[in-house]
Formats: structure tokens, C-alpha cells, sequence
């Protein structure tokens, strides 16, 4: 399949061929950090996630990454460590974590900056939705709630403070 940019007079920007189809809407956000819009997308056809240059359409460094299954989940991004603080000694800039459940019963955290994945097993159990992140305890740390297609919801608590503008499906760059 391909994605593509336009113009709002419905001009051709860029156009990328990428291997297999979407059937989310692409996530966009600021993904490796470099104060620009990115394009993110994952497919229903194979195990792969791009992500994009806004700008150019080019494949970013480190991507694609291969999951273990198909994606059927919209794609959230969210600030997950405090590592992507400018301030810190463990990070080279911003970036953002692509969160989501492939259908291989894990949801996975995809460091926007580098590509490395992590996955939590969540029993087996298949999800099309899109994580929720907010502090659902009232304890001032964010949460992450999912729904499954076997009918579990689960609530998973991280050390990240909650920050009401740390996560969304579209996100501009922070000023």
C-alpha cells in the first residue's frame, strides 16, 4: 500500500510504498524527537509498524519494526520515562513511545528515538482498541487501560507521572 501527504487543495505532498495496509488512521506526533511531525503506521497485514518523516514521507531510522502479529489497535504515543527529558543524561532529546496491542496477546511499547520494543504478555487475549493513558487511580501516576476482544479490561499502573498532555492519537509538537 501507500502513504501519503497533501496539500489542503488536495496536491500530492509525498507518497511512501509501504508493505501492506493500514486499518487505523495513522498516528501522528512528534516520534523520534527531532521537532517535527512524524506519520505512524501499523499494519493489518503483516507485523510491521513505519514510521514516517512528516515532512518527506522517508522511513525513519530504525523502522520499520517487526512485532510478533498483526496491528488492528490504533497507535497511541506517549511520553513513558523521564529518560526523554531534555535535562536527563539517558537521553539525546524528546521523543515518544508508539503503545499498543498486536494480535500475539502482547502490548508493546516501541521507543519512538531508537526502535527497541518491549511487550507485556496480556494473557493471549487479541485487542482492536486504542490504549487509554490517564491516572485512573487519583494517584498521580499515568495508567493504562485496555480493552481485549475476549471482553477483559485491564488497567496497567506505570512510575510515569501523570501528565494529561503526555499522551493522545495526534500530537503537535510541545512549545
Amino acid at each position: 500500500g501507500n502513504v501519503a501527504a497533501f496539500t489542503s487543495s488536495g496536491w500530492e505532498i509525498w507518497s511512501t510504498v509501504i508493505t501492506g495496509f493500514a486499518s487505523q488512521t495513522p498516528t501522528l506526533g512528534d516520534v523520534n524527537g527531532d521537532g517535527q511531525i512524524d506519520v505512524v503506521v501499523g499494519l493489518a497485514n503483516s507485523e510491521y509498524i513505519f514510521a514516517l518523516d512528516g515532512k518527506t514521507g522517508k522511513i525513519l531510522e530504525n523502522f520499520p519494526v517487526r512485532v510478533g502479529a498483526k496491528v488492528i489497535a490504533p497507535i497511541l504515543l506517549l511520553d513513558l520515562q523521564k529518560a526523554h527529558k531534555e535535562n536527563s543524561p539517558h537521553s539525546d532529546g524528546p521523543g515518544l513511545h508508539l503503545v499498543f496491542p498486536a494480535f500475539d496477546g502482547y502490548l508493546y511499547a516501541i521507543d519512538g528515538r531508537t526502535g527497541c520494543a518491549d511487550k507485556l504478555d496480556i494473557g493471549g487475549e487479541e485487542s482492536y482498541s486504542l490504549v487509554l493513558a490517564d491516572d485512573i487511580f487519583g494517584h498521580g501516576k499515568m495508567d493504562l487501560l485496555l480493552a481485549t476482544f475476549q471482553g477483559s479490561v485491564m488497567c496497567l499502573s506505570t512510575s510515569q507521572p501523570y501528565d494529561s498532555l503526555a499522551s493522545t492519537t495526534t500530537q503537535y509538537p510541545r512549545h
